[in-house]
């Protein structure tokens, strides 16, 4: 990669250190737009190093009861829901009892962390106009939103993450399965 300088020249950016993550990330085989787990950095560590580093990130597509995204040899312990939002709103709508189930599972399963990552804001969910000229569904914003809040009391131990994007949704759901690998096996 070039970097102009302020000399008008160009010089070579220094190339990314690589890092390989500890653990596996399991992609449920049902999930229609996985996350490539690409050029994700480091969470923690020298931010002002001159030499960036980028992690290499092993996943492996297989069956998950519960679900999207989890980690090899923890399966019965954290899951991480991923939800654009058509997915929400279809969920919420024709999907509502198959996805109450599966919050039924997180809530009352051996998770002892379960999230549904959002791809979008609740400024989004509010008013999916904003978020898509073309936006269509059944479901009405009012309706997703007073889910959400009757769902976060009769759910209590799914975190529900609005991530803004799909990148912010990537991000998050990568480093909260390394903080919560870091956590359980330090």
């Amino acid at each position: 990669m070039l970097i102009p300088v302020s000399d008008g020249h160009e010089q070579q950016s220094p190339q990314p250190a690589i890092e390989v993550c500890p653990f596996t990330i399991i992609i449920d085989d049902r999930e229609k737009e996985p996350y490539p787990f690409d050029n994700i950095p480091p969470l923690r560590g020298d931010t002002d190093n001159a030499k960036p580093t980028i992690l290499a990130i092993r996943t492996i597509d297989q069956r998950i009861p519960t679900g999207d995204y989890t980690i090899v040899g923890m399966e019965d312990r954290i899951t991480i829901e991923r939800k654009s939002l058509a997915d929400l709103f279809g969920s919420l709508g024709g999907g509502r009892q198959r996805f109450k189930d599966e919050f039924e599972r997180m809530q009352d399963g051996s998770y002892e962390f379960a999230e549904l990552m959002i791809e979008a804001s609740l400024r989004e969910v509010m008013r999916p106009q904003l978020h898509d000229p073309n936006w269509s569904s059944k479901m009405s914003p009012k309706a997703v939103y007073s889910t959400w809040l009757s769902w976060r009391l009769k759910f209590p131990k799914v975190v529900w993450t609005f991530a803004g994007s799909r990148r912010n949704a990537e991000l998050t759901t990568f480093w909260g399965l390394e903080r919560f690998w870091d956590f359980k096996t330090k």
